[in-house]
């Protein structure tokens, strides 16, 4: 049987992080939406990433971005995948990608 994968979404610091990786998950989720609860700051995002062991896929989740706000973001960190949470068209898609 397939393994399911597990991502824990809205990691806020560096505590949070610590926790989410000592479970069994396989990603990390970070929420790049601003005025949002669990919204990360981009200083304590830096500092959480670099908690995060290679082997974790790193999610940053936006919700109707424009290309320009996800290369601005990813011009300052690495994440591993990318999740759009909005309504965002199948053209956009294609150019995100």
């Amino acid at each position: 049987m397939k393994r399911t994968t597990v991502k824990f979404c809205g990691l806020r610091s560096s505590s949070d992080v610590k926790k989410a990786i000592s479970c069994d998950i396989d990603a990390l989720g970070f929420i790049c939406v601003p005025n949002r609860k669990r919204t990360v700051k981009e200083i304590e995002l830096k500092k959480m990433l670099q908690l995060v062991p290679r082997d974790f896929t790193t999610v940053g989740v936006f919700m109707n971005p424009t290309l320009e706000t996800i290369d601005r973001w990813l011009s300052m960190f690495r994440f591993s995948a990318i999740q759009l949470h909005g309504e965002e068209s199948p053209s956009f898609c294609r150019d995100l990608k």
